[in-house]
């Protein structure tokens, strides 16, 4: 019996008799036309699967993307979302389906606000790019997102629906905030000390002018001191941006290490009890150093305190507590003038492990730092 591919391999013959050196002037058999749609048959076939397999490929970089994706309408309800847009929001695959986008932004002005603003601008067709938003978990954590919109568009060029990408840019903004405190500082305490060396030596050489031995003495007696005071700040400064010592000692060392500098520049006596037992992930140690060094900088800076405590327990199987508590000058809590980016990056930083942080403070009685997280 003749096989079907047998036949088929003499479609030339028949189908095209340009290519045969023996001309056929009968029209195509039913053999060749089987022959012809077997072979359309396994060529949409072979399209078929390659379709697919590539919408597979896809589908699965749009959804193990570590970049939010949404797609959002004209009314402002999410279509779809990807996993990494839940994972970052903090809702299930289902609870964003159908939610408005607005609902996903925190009540701030470059949250809320800002992203009324840009729904009417993609609804215009404009095109979007990396503006700096603040959206809101669903734990009502607050972190920055760069968001970049672009507009789909029916047949008639009218907008229908928008597809946006959102990336967390939460860890680059708190180093942002970190530079400005550390220049801040950096302006406060090491500038201002040494602009008051150059006053002194002034001073000095205004004495040895008078020819008072006594003075003279004093003014270089006073030069030492400030000197010896702007050695200490700037070396306080450079443990700042060190935090790879947290990584080399472990948390109690590192913390440490941070009071035994504080004591030498304030005179205040700290005392410090950490369980030595207690194990942590490494970002969580990173959160607890910040927020105590922050704590300390406003113990002895702000506060003006001579007593500092400083202590870290584990309170059930798997909650923990950091007291940072001082008897400085304190404050009115109520004040909003008096709370700075010290205390909101604090606050960012016990969200950041999912934690939260406690305050209380009051004029004449010090201030009270506790944080409470689960690991």
């Amino acid at each position: 019996m003749v096989d079907l591919c047998d036949i088929c391999s003499l479609r030339d013959v028949f189908c095209h008799p340009e290519t045969s050196r023996k001309r056929s002037i009968e029209p195509p058999s039913d053999v060749d036309l089987a022959c012809e749609l077997q072979y359309l048959r396994n060529d949409r076939s072979q399209i078929w699967d390659e379709l697919v397999e590539s919408e597979a490929r896809f589908r699965d970089l749009y959804e193990n993307s570590p970049i939010a994706y949404f797609t959002v309408g004209l009314d402002g309800h999410i279509q779809s979302a990807n996993r990494y847009a839940a994972r970052l929001t903090g809702y299930q695959d289902e609870e964003l389906r159908g939610k408005h986008i607005l609902s996903l932004y925190a009540d701030t002005q470059d949250g809320k606000e800002k992203a009324i603003e840009i729904l009417e601008r993609f609804k215009e067709g404009e095109e979007i790019r990396d503006e700096e938003l603040q959206m809101q978990r669903a734990d009502g954590s607050n972190f920055w997102i760069s968001l970049s919109v672009n507009s789909l568009h029916d047949r008639n060029g009218q907008v229908k629906e928008s597809r946006s990408i959102v990336v967390d840019i939460t860890e680059r903004k708190r180093l942002e905030a970190e530079q400005i405190r550390l220049a801040r500082d950096l302006h406060d305490t090491v500038s201002g000390t040494l602009y008051g060396l150059i006053a002194m030596a002034n001073v000095g050489r205004t004495m040895i002018k008078r020819g008072s031995q006594e003075d003279i003495e004093n003014a270089f007696n006073r030069l030492g001191h400030i000197g010896q005071q702007a050695v200490r700040e700037l070396r306080m400064f450079l443990y700042q941006m060190r935090p790879s010592l947290l990584a080399e000692d472990g948390l109690k060392n590192a913390i440490e290490h941070r009071l035994a500098s504080v004591e030498a520049r304030s005179n205040a006596e700290i005392n410090i009890f950490i369980d030595e037992t207690i194990v942590l992930p490494a970002h969580i140690e990173e959160a607890l150093f910040f927020i105590t060094q922050e704590a300390l900088n406003n113990a002895v800076k702000h506060s003006l305190a001579d007593a500092i405590e400083v202590s870290l327990e584990q309170v059930s199987e798997n909650k923990f507590e950091l007291e940072i508590a001082d008897n400085g000058r304190g404050f009115d809590p109520t004040n909003t003038r008096e709370i700075g980016m010290g205390l909101s990056n604090m606050r960012a930083r016990a969200k950041g492990i999912t934690g939260e942080l406690k305050l209380s403070s009051q004029v004449g009685e010090g201030t009270r730092i506790k944080v409470d997280f689960v690991a």
